[in-house]
């Protein structure tokens, strides 16, 4: 039963009046989102841990381990229609007004349309470890660890949006011209390091108290991929497809990597029970702080410059610039720990 920090998204679908002016706009006096400006995937998701190691001696004072652990892959999901009222659109702000503006994606006598979102979030991490004893005794213990660690945390996020032109009168998008939107951003966040610990255990009859606590340092490459595609197909005209849609441009469309230091701790703590002579069950706690990392609703630039619609000219926004966070997850485990 695990829980993650999550990840933070801009307003990405509003609804408000029906005003031509800023319909939609964060400056819109009736303005609401409908989608974004918050946090998503941090719900409870369930996972697995596999830790195993066997001891080199006797005396079990110096042995080696591992660990990995894979938790469920979460995804949010938003969709939304309308014939043109409630209105529907998609905020951002205009580079070239210096005024927040908004795609209008259903509007009444305009047009009608829908707007889909959505995100996903996996984490997976494993490490290898040798384990030395600085202090024993028959119902307690205190090990030094020390080994390599991997993690991989990755994201994404999709926006896909439809137009139908209901206005018999607009000269721009003759009526039953169609405007399909795909804005894509994902980010990935893979940890190679070392890793310094403390492992503990105390014993008391048929009940054990056992903690762990450790610190990674090492490199942290991110990557990130932006793109975005626009498809108008116009009666009788034909079907015309070019690159950037809203928030992903030609400006900011492409794949970005850099390395980074990052510092990873981790602490858990757990309650056990001696069922049978080697068959324990456990009950704990545990969390992981990565220090650093590129989630993918950080990446989006809320400017946009408008000149660079339906064109494979960059204009001058969005950009891009790696934009980082800290990271925490933290969860309640059940297991059963078997020795032999």
């Amino acid at each position: 039963m695990w829980w993650s920090r999550g990840a933070s998204l801009p307003p990405l679908v509003t609804t408000g009046s029906q005003a031509p002016l800023n319909a939609g706009s964060m400056s819109d006096p009736n303005v609401r989102v409908l989608f974004g400006n918050d946090r998503v995937d941090d719900g409870i998701r369930s996972g697995g841990r596999l830790n195993v190691g066997t001891w080199f001696n006797p005396e079990q004072s110096w042995g080696i381990g591992a660990s990995f652990i894979g938790l469920q892959n979460v995804a949010s999901n938003y969709i939304a229609s309308s014939p043109g009222s409630p209105l529907l659109a998609r905020p951002f702000f205009d580079t070239s007004t210096k005024a927040d503006n908004a795609e209008v994606i259903a509007q009444t006598g305009n047009v009608s349309g829908s707007v889909r979102a959505r995100t996903t979030d996996s984490f997976i991490a494993g490490d290898v470890y040798m384990r030395n004893a600085m202090m024993f005794a028959p119902r307690r213990r205190f090990d030094f660890i020390y080994g390599y660690r991997y993690l991989q945390l990755s994201d994404s996020l999709d926006v896909f949006d439809h137009t139908l032109s209901t206005d018999p009168f607009n000269p721009f998008r003759p009526l039953g011209t169609t405007v399909d939107g795909h804005d894509q951003f994902r980010a990935r966040n893979q940890f190679n390091g070392g890793q310094l610990g403390i492992m503990t255990e105390r014993r008391a009859g048929i009940w054990s108290v056992s903690t762990m606590g450790k610190v990674s340092l090492g490199n942290m490459h991110e990557t990130v991929v932006i793109n975005g595609s626009n498809t108008v197909a116009v009666p009788a005209v034909g079907q015309f497809t070019s690159p950037g849609s809203l928030l992903a441009q030609p400006s900011n469309i492409g794949r970005y990597d850099q390395n980074v230091f990052a510092v990873v701790p981790e602490a858990t703590i757990n309650l056990g029970c001696q069922l049978t002579p080697r068959l324990r069950a456990t009950f704990g706690y545990s969390i992981i702080y990565i220090d650093r990392v590129a989630q993918s609703g950080r990446q989006i630039d809320f400017a946009v410059d408008p000149t660079q619609f339906g064109t494979p000219t960059p204009g001058t926004a969005p950009t891009f610039r790696f934009q980082q966070n800290g990271f925490w997850l933290q969860g309640i485990n059940f297991g059963l720990n078997y020795r032999f």
